[in-house]
């Protein structure tokens, strides 16, 4: 075989064929199984006492006291209390992506469609990536609604027009803030040094409260769907469960995102000032 191979490329050449040893070849139906390289970043989740020094230090009253800086408050109390992704969170449109569902339950609606601000494309990582993240009660506690009422007052199409881009701007300033205050860990595999690290607290904190298996779909990570002996349910199988049955009522993600809950005596933002 490995003689006809070389043959065949030899008179390809001769006829000037031009040979693509992956034509043909279709990977859409294959899933990853390795590794990465560097596990998001090497980032290691925050501990509680870091998380109260980051939102009661004097520089982040700072920020909730002025109505025109509180967006440095929200983009990462947003990111603790949901796990999103910085550049879920920065498209986020005020008017279309933050509504009311089902028993009148505050969500976050993470997709690829629709408006958002000037020149942003929005995107997910995956195709689960598309997704209703229940609004925390501690979110609403501390005045989410009504940040997101002054923006769809005044027209903006995304939750921090301060920040122009996406996420890139929004991402370097608070890792610059954690600098200032001293949080920045840069210990190999180990590092603290942006918002990846509330994914990564989110996701460590439910897997030892026992609650990983309800958040998978809250952070947009795949989940097996098990049957009656807690063996996965093969792909052939998935093919004929309908969609429908496989969807998760708002009020189960809702009960889900309510245990996260973190030791801290948060200072409530000002109204922002536009």
């Amino acid at each position: 075989m490995l003689q006809f191979g070389v043959v065949f490329c030899y008179f390809a050449r001769l006829l000037q064929i031009e040979v693509t040893p992956f034509e043909n070849v279709n990977i859409a139906d294959i899933k990853y199984r390795g590794h990465r390289v560097e596990k998001e970043g090497g980032q290691r989740s925050f501990k509680n006492t870091e998380l109260v020094k980051l939102f009661t230090c004097k520089w982040m009253k700072e920020h909730c006291e002025n109505a025109q800086e509180v967006h440095k408050f929200w983009l990462p109390v947003i990111g603790l209390f949901t796990g999103m992704r910085v550049n879920e969170i920065c498209q986020l449109n005020p008017a279309e992506d933050i509504k009311q569902g089902d028993e009148d339950i505050w969500f976050f609606h993470v997709n690829d469609e629709g408006e958002s601000g000037e020149g942003i494309k929005k995107s997910v990582k995956t195709a689960a990536g598309v997704r209703i993240v229940p609004v925390h009660s501690k979110l609403i506690e501390l005045g989410l609604l009504e940040y997101v009422a002054v923006l769809k007052k005044v027209g903006y199409k995304q939750l921090f027009p301060q920040w122009k881009a996406k996420g890139g701007k929004a991402g370097r300033d608070f890792r610059r803030f954690m600098g200032d205050i001293g949080l920045r860990d840069e210990t190999k595999s180990k590092r603290l040094v942006g918002m990846r690290a509330f994914r990564k607290t989110v996701v460590t904190l439910a897997y030892k409260g026992g609650f990983i298996r309800d958040m998978l779909p809250i952070i947009g990570h795949e989940s097996d769907v098990l049957d009656e002996t807690g063996k996965a349910l093969p792909d052939v199988t998935m093919d004929y469960v309908d969609d429908e049955a496989l969807q998760i009522p708002l009020s189960v993600k809702k009960e889900a995102i309510e245990k996260l809950n973190f030791n801290i005596d948060f200072i409530k933002p000002a109204l922002p000032v536009l």
